[in-house]
């Protein structure tokens, strides 16, 4: 036991550690110049694979912290860890260009507070239920590199560059209680980050000529919640009660959101001009301005959306969800109420087992998974909306690790984003997440 939580806490560290080194992202996305970025979806590997449902979708060695009022039908304790590694390809009319990007998009540690295991020793089937999770996301994310060329009077061109680089992370911490069929959680989290925007302009066929730079960046830092709602209708109790060893089916509803939240912004912002004399640069300053402090807005968010099971063979389900992000506002990249627009997005997915209890094929029990989904974005460009649209499939794999049940789970995105703007995006997308399971924790030793 002291073995396999040493090993779990050392994966946990050595995670953190990699996500440091190698958390920067090389992608370019012009598009997340406005707002606070390029959202990062925020459900674990599993659920990225069925669309991304998340207000119902229930496993108990497959998190769900998207909808904390899953939390407390978690069987073991579990560390999952997981990211992307996505191929964009962007299309302005003129000219193809792909990127390649990705990187750790969270680390998230779940446990029950109570142990089935203690259940079976005691003999008893215990309705209440209680479990926490703790985590760290990616929430949103800025990169882009872009170059335009002008033609001026007397100036033979006008080079213009800008560059955007950062993003947002939400630590979180999680709990749900569990009372027969009805369950409800909250998370509360810590916003934080740092954006970064930078403009060069080059003024080229002058002599000694002084190119402007200027460089603005802000720290952004906040509380958020979310809270969770889920109910479990049996739909063949009947047919349970005659024959124990029947197939559970059953329907499960839940509905997640949070009101808007603020934070607040410190910026600074630096103006220069340089000039190039051969081998040496003169940089004069124009303007400084530090401690640059600002407030903003983040929006209420609501997502409903009920799951179908039966049993372990296959389950189907669909999320709906609203953002009001026209209430949104941020000061320090000068955005006003209404810059943005209120979204809506819709999925459908499910999954199959072809024989969880097969020992003589491992692909009988692997979980075969599948979504579509559609998104609209807050962000307007040229009059026209952003929106997103795509399809997954996925993989669980099931492993034993310290003679426990863990998962590995790979998912492949194929979607759409920017249809009909002046950008549009046609990517693929490689989910993956390690989830490591101890049924072990909180459990109470016997001896005779």
């Amino acid at each position: 036991m002291i073995y396999n939580k040493s090993s779990i806490i050392c994966c946990f560290l050595a995670t953190i550690t990699c996500s440091v080194l190698f958390g920067q992202r090389s992608d370019n996305s012009p598009y997340s110049r406005f707002g606070i970025g390029d959202r990062i979806d925020r459900n674990l590997s599993a659920s990225r694979s069925m669309g991304s449902l998340s207000a119902a979708f229930l496993d108990p060695y497959n998190l769900n912290t998207t909808n904390p009022a899953a939390l407390p039908y978690i069987y073991a304790s579990s560390f999952e860890v997981g990211g992307n590694l996505k191929y964009r390809v962007q299309d302005d009319g003129n000219t193809n260009n792909g990127f390649w990007g990705g990187g750790l998009d969270y680390i998230s540690l779940s446990f029950p507070l109570s142990n089935p295991i203690n259940d079976a020793y005691e003999g008893v089937t215990v309705d209440k239920k209680w479990g926490m999770n703790i985590g760290l996301f990616r929430n949103s994310s800025v990169g882009y590199n872009i170059s335009s060329t002008d033609s001026v009077k007397d100036v033979s061109q006008v080079v213009r560059n800008y560059s955007g680089q950062g993003g947002t992370y939400n630590f979180v911490v999680g709990t749900g209680y569990r009372n027969k069929n009805f369950s409800a959680g909250i998370n509360l989290g810590y916003l934080f980050g740092n954006i970064k925007y930078e403009k060069e302009t080059i003024f080229q066929g002058l002599t000694l000529p002084f190119n402007n730079d200027f460089s603005e960046n802000y720290f952004i830092r906040g509380f958020s919640w979310k809270g969770g709602l889920m109910y479990t209708l049996t739909l063949n109790e009947k047919e349970l009660k005659d024959n124990k060893n029947a197939e559970t089916k059953k329907l499960i509803f839940g509905l997640s959101g949070n009101s808007a939240t603020g934070f607040s912004t410190d910026g600074e912002k630096f103006e220069y001009a340089r000039q190039f004399l051969g081998s040496t640069t003169v940089t004069d300053t124009i303007s400084t301005e530090r401690d640059v402090a600002g407030k903003g807005k983040l929006p209420a968010e609501f997502n409903f959306g009920a799951f179908y099971y039966s049993g372990e063979k296959y389950g189907l389900g669909f999320d709906v969800g609203y953002s009001a992000w026209s209430s949104y506002f941020n000061d320090a990249n000068y955005e006003k109420i209404n810059s943005l627009n209120n979204t809506f997005s819709v999925s459908f997915g499910g999954y199959f087992r072809p024989d969880y209890k097969s020992f003589t094929n491992f692909f009988k029990r692997v979980q075969y998974r599948y979504g579509v989904y559609y998104r609209q974005d807050a962000r307007v460009v040229s009059g026209k909306q952003l929106d997103t649209y795509g399809l997954t499939l996925g993989m669980g794999l099931p492993f034993v690790f310290q003679r426990k049940f863990s998962n590995v789970n790979l998912g492949l995105d194929l979607g759409q984003f920017g249809r009909g703007t002046p950008v549009t995006e046609k990517y693929i997308k490689l989910n993956f997440g390690f989830n490591f399971n101890d049924d072990e924790w909180f459990i109470k030793r016997k001896y005779n």
